[in-house]
């Protein structure tokens, strides 16, 4: 069966990423290349596997094979990758050299190349752009969820929690205090102030 996609907004792209992820486009299932786990169709460059993260001293293989980590269904980890002990990702894609600290929950999203997602962070149904860091503390959990888009190189803060359809264009910071109603876009440092 052939299929097409849309990917008009955030929503839509992630979608349609998922059914990728899922197997509905043969066309594309060939590209990912073979499996790491075909059952839960999850793909796992090997240079990310034997990376070891610094909290367990453990490479991603052995922290699968004890059960330290759940990885899928429906996921692609690209190279370079560092997954800290007690994370789980689930229906998601992250390009190379992502790092995710222990902890954190990614579920729906997309993380581009070179992001941060920190110690606790709850990331789900969102965009995170290139070089983004999502600053977060097991203590004071960052939560981006809901459609949010995060732009290249933006930093959002320990303790923040932005939800709804939000929109952050590129090199902005995301203080923590800050409230961005649903539905808005947040394009400059004024509007960054506006919501503290």
């Amino acid at each position: 069966m052939r299929r097409i996609g849309d990917l008009g907004n955030v929503q839509d792209f992630l979608d349609t990423m998922v059914d990728v992820l899922q197997g509905n486009f043969q066309s594309v299932d060939r590209l990912l290349g073979p499996p790491f786990d075909p059952e839960d169709n999850v793909w796992i460059a090997p240079e990310t596997l034997a990376m070891r993260d610094p909290v367990s001293g453990k490479s991603l293989a052995e922290k699968i094979g004890e059960g330290m980590v759940t990885i899928g269904p429906a996921v692609r980890i690209g190279r370079f990758c560092e997954i800290g002990p007690g994370v789980v990702i689930t229906e998601s894609n992250l390009d190379d050299d992502v790092e995710v600290r222990e902890a954190a929950r990614i579920s729906r999203s997309q993380i581009r190349d070179g992001a941060i997602i920190g110690a606790g962070a709850r990331v789900h149904a969102a965009v995170v752009g290139s070089m983004s860091e999502v600053r977060s503390e097991l203590d004071m959990p960052t939560e981006v969820a809901d459609f949010v888009a995060l732009g290249d190189e933006v930093t959002v803060h320990a303790g923040v929690h932005l939800a709804g359809n939000i929109s952050v264009y590129p090199r902005l910071k995301v203080p923590a205090g800050i409230h961005v109603p649903p539905d808005t876009d947040v394009t400059g440092p004024a509007d960054v102030l506006r919501y503290l």
